[in-house]
């Protein structure tokens, strides 16, 4: 079951404890995280880390897999924390959750047979 980029929010703001689990969270917030959201999978898909898609009109549309969930939220909680007043992650912690993201979508050996053509 996919997670919309509402709920991406606000476990971001849990992880930062920020907000508690099925707390509602502040408009201003929410906004700021939401426009972090925005940066931050743009910068995914220019570095191609991973193509993640967060309906930008409707918050509520669930397009986020549940195997990038968790990633991206501790992702997303760490590019916001500074704003809430919270340590974040140095980068080689950024970097562990990046190429978390990496290992999900990788693709391993195929195991296609391959034919050879001699001159």
């Amino acid at each position: 079951m996919a997670k919309s980029a509402r709920d991406l929010c606000n476990k971001a703001l849990e992880i930062l404890m920020v907000a508690e689990p099925g707390q509602s969270i502040a408009a201003e917030d929410y906004q700021l995280v939401r426009k972090a959201l925005d940066i931050l999978l743009a910068e995914l898909d220019a570095d191609e880390v991973a193509y993640i898609y967060a309906h930008s009109s409707d918050d509520d549309q669930e397009t986020i897999e549940d195997r990038h969930f968790r990633a991206l939220a501790a992702l997303l909680a760490n590019d916001v924390a500074s704003s809430f007043g919270v340590a974040a992650a140095d980068e080689a912690g950024r970097q562990v959750m990046l190429t978390r993201l990496r290992k999900i979508d990788r693709v391993g050996p195929q195991g296609y047979v391959q034919t050879a053509e001699y001159f």
